[in-house]
């Protein structure tokens, strides 16, 4: 009993943690936003 607990604890906090794993990197982010508001990047918000 115990160990089907923790397996499944064990099987939700990775599914949980997966969302984490598709972000951007923060280059990628950059590089997509910079076209759109350039004044972010360069100090003029």
């Amino acid at each position: 009993m115990r160990e089907a607990s923790l397996a499944e604890k064990k099987a939700r906090a990775r599914k949980d943690l997966s969302i984490y794993l598709r972000f951007q990197s923060v280059e990628e982010a950059v590089s997509t936003l910079k076209p759109w508001w350039p004044g972010l990047f360069d100090g003029d918000t």
